[in-house]
């Protein structure tokens, strides 16, 4: 509306007299009890489907020392990848599991390819792929995040 502002004033204070007035609204008798059920099983699970603030001291520091570990051994991993490639791996298991020489020279094939790709792209092409797929994993977060609160999104009596 375009009013003038002591007119807008005077309305605002009114619409806020008529607002406070009003009644509160009563909770639906459902409610304290549908509050208390969720809190009983949310505490009723047991700790590792509890959020990980809940967790034990011990169990927190444990996950996170066994997550460095691995993705120091992963970072280990992909460091001697160059050297892999010579080790006679393939040689000892192909006779046992039929299929697994097939899959390993898939497997080659694609380290060569990124062997290629490493040597020959232009380092800022590597780091805007970085960049894209940094950003895609943060879209995909933030769409899981909106369509989680949107299918667990509270119904009301």
């Amino acid at each position: 509306m375009n009013l003038p502002s002591d007119q807008e004033t005077r309305l605002a204070r009114s619409l806020g007299r008529a607002l406070r007035e009003l009644p509160a609204l009563p909770a639906p008798r459902s409610l304290a009890p549908r509050v208390l059920a969720a809190i009983a099983r949310e505490e009723a699970q047991p700790w590792w489907r509890r959020n990980f603030r809940h967790w034990p001291a011990g169990a927190r520091g444990g996950f996170l020392v066994l997550t460095v570990g691995v993705a120091l051994l992963v970072l280990l991993a992909v460091a001697h990848l160059p050297q892999a490639a010579s080790f006679p791996f393939p040689g000892r298991f192909a006779s046992s599991v039929p299929w697994f020489d097939a899959v390993f020279s898939v497997g080659s094939a694609f380290r060569q390819l990124g062997e290629i790709l490493l040597r020959n792209l232009p380092p800022l092409w590597l780091y805007g792929a970085l960049a894209l797929v940094a950003a895609a994993h943060v879209a995909c977060l933030g769409l899981g995040a909106a369509a989680y609160r949107a299918l667990r999104a509270p119904t009301h009596d």
